[in-house]
C-alpha cells in the first residue's frame, strides 16, 4: 500500500546496467500495483505503509526481478535493478 504520508516507510530503486543511449523503461509495481516507470539511473523513491510489501520490476529485455522486503516507520530500502 503506498504511504500518503504521516509516519511512512519508502522503497527507493535504481536503474542501472544499459549501454545505449536511452535507457529501458522498467515498471515498478509494489503490491501488485503498478506505482512508476523507472526513466533513468537517479533513484526513484516511493512512500509505502510500514510493513511487508512485494515489489516487482519488469521491462523490455530486462527479466522481472521481484522480492519482498518488510519495513518499519521510517524505514527506506534501496534496490538495483537492471
Amino acid at each position: 500500500m503506498i504511504d500518503a504520508g504521516g509516519a511512512g516507510a519508502t522503497v527507493g530503486i535504481q536503474a542501472v546496467g544499459w549501454m545505449g543511449v536511452s535507457p529501458p523503461l522498467m515498471k515498478v509495481f509494489i503490491d501488485g500495483r503498478v506505482v512508476g516507470i523507472l526513466r533513468d539511473m537517479t533513484v526513484n523513491d516511493f512512500p509505502v505503509t510500514p510493513g511487508r510489501h512485494e515489489v516487482r520490476l519488469t521491462g523490455d529485455f530486462n527479466r522481472s526481478e521481484q522480492g519482498a522486503t518488510t519495513l518499519g516507520p521510517g524505514d527506506r530500502r534501496d534496490r538495483v535493478a537492471g
